[in-house]
């Protein structure tokens, strides 16, 4: 929604930027709900004050307890879209060619704050566009990560969060990004994009991202593919996060710290490599009807994503979670139908398989209020198998995004949140989501 100056204005920090620009715009989505979860996982934390142990039963060893099954009533915060707010703008420098910038944050409605990776963790850059296409300088989205959330008609996030379950877009945003998006060639577009190290000595190839998404989108069809590749990279996680051994003195299969959607732990004195691919193809048979396929995989040389357990000493009753190097990959393959029931009415079924032990199905429905606000229903249900702790198997083998993300990350309130091994876990949700 576009402001006068005058309302820009009251933002004061920005109203001098406002005045400058031909056009500038305060844009922001909000998305909250309830949610009732069934057969959660609890992870257990002995490392950190005030965290309690899981006590369940293990169903890869029925002799020692596990991770509690637990169930609740929760708020949640964008379970389906992103709550964020942002200021952008434009401005007209003639013969086609214009000046842009955006500046885009989180708005976390369950406690009012923001991301402690940043204000605008999400946008700070500016570019300048015209017939060559666009060049953006600065924080941008990572482009495998806008490319997986168009790989099925009614996605959101829940749906999405498949990404970093199996790890084949770590970080969402990229720091220190050089960006290019090539114009529009008859419905094919690309987007390609390099995050430098900022150091004197790493090179091209120690703690960069190269990323490139491309697609296509003529009449009834839609296709995406995205490819990433991080080099050395360094750990994004916490001491906690990233420990090395628990003695707990009960056996339990506990993890290291809290953990969180994309935290990193590369083994030690090593930051290793992470590759991502993905392709997608929609194709619209109805006005009404949309019915897409979707492929990942993800691969990790020498690292160890989110230390999990790796082995259980009976004797002394202790786990062990390591940093040690390991090779792991998986894939995961996703179907979904959208259905425009009616003007106001959109439904979503998917489902999602993966080559490390866990499927998960999704139904949604969407109601439109107004152009502007949207009230939904949300049913989600993972099946996890044996291998589903296995942390040797998938990169984030000890956690699935069935009710989003852990404590480490301030946006919602439903805490450690883990898969458990042969069990069915579910979670059950209505929200609201209206943009401006």
């Amino acid at each position: 929604m576009k402001k006068s100056l005058f309302a820009l204005a009251a933002l004061g920090a920005f109203a001098g930027a406002a005045q400058a620009q031909s056009s500038v715009t305060l844009f922001g989505t909000i998305d909250a709900g309830v949610q009732y979860i069934s057969n959660g996982g609890v992870a257990g934390n002995p490392s950190a004050a005030g965290s309690s142990v899981g006590t369940g039963n293990s169903s890869t060893n029925a002799t020692l307890p596990g991770p509690n099954a637990g169930s609740n009533f929760v708020y949640y915060d964008s379970a389906i879209a992103s709550s964020q707010w942002g200021i952008k703008g434009t401005e007209d420098l003639g013969g086609g060619l214009k000046a842009n910038f955006n500046f885009t944050g989180d708005a976390n409605t369950n406690n009012g704050g923001t991301h402690p990776e940043g204000l605008f963790r999400r946008s700070a850059w500016v570019g300048l566009q015209g017939g060559f296409g666009e060049v953006r300088l600065g924080t941008q989205a990572n482009p495998i990560v806008t490319a997986s959330g168009s790989l099925l008609p009614v996605m959101g996030n829940t749906v999405n969060g498949i990404r970093s379950a199996l790890g084949y877009s770590i970080k969402d945003y990229n720091r220190n990004a050089i960006g290019y998006l090539t114009p529009n060639f008859g419905g094919f577009g690309a987007e390609l994009q390099y995050a430098a190290n900022n150091t004197l000595d790493g090179g091209l190839s120690d703690g960069t991202a190269m990323n490139l998404r491309a697609f296509y989108s003529a009449g009834a069809l839609d296709i995406n593919a995205a490819y990433q590749k991080r080099t050395s990279m360094a750990s994004t996680g916490t001491a906690a996060q990233c420990g090395a051994t628990v003695t707990n003195g009960k056996g339990d299969l506990a993890t290291v710290g809290t953990g969180s959607a994309n935290v990193f732990c590369p083994a030690a004195n090593y930051g290793g490599d992470v590759t991502g691919y993905l392709a997608g193809v929609k194709y619209k048979f109805t006005p009404a009807i949309q019915l897409g396929l979707g492929w990942a995989h993800a691969e990790a040389d020498n690292t160890n994503y989110q230390a999990g357990v790796d082995s259980i000493n009976n004797a002394t009753n202790s786990t062990t979670t390591v940093t040690a190097a390991k090779k792991s990959n998986g894939n995961a393959f996703m179907a979904g139908v959208g259905y425009q029931a009616t003007p106001t009415v959109l439904l979503g079924l998917n489902y999602i398989v993966t080559t490390v032990d866990t499927s998960m199905y999704n139904f949604q429905t969407r109601y439109a209020l107004s152009k502007r606000t949207t009230a939904y229903f949300q049913a989600s249900m993972m099946k996890n198998g044996a291998g589903t702790l296995n942390g040797s198997t998938s990169p984030y083998g000890n956690w699935l995004p069935l009710g989003g993300q852990t404590a480490a990350s301030p946006s919602v309130q439903v805490q450690s949140m883990v898969a458990l091994p042969n069990t069915t876990q579910s979670a059950y949700g209505v929200g609201i989501i209206h943009s401006f």
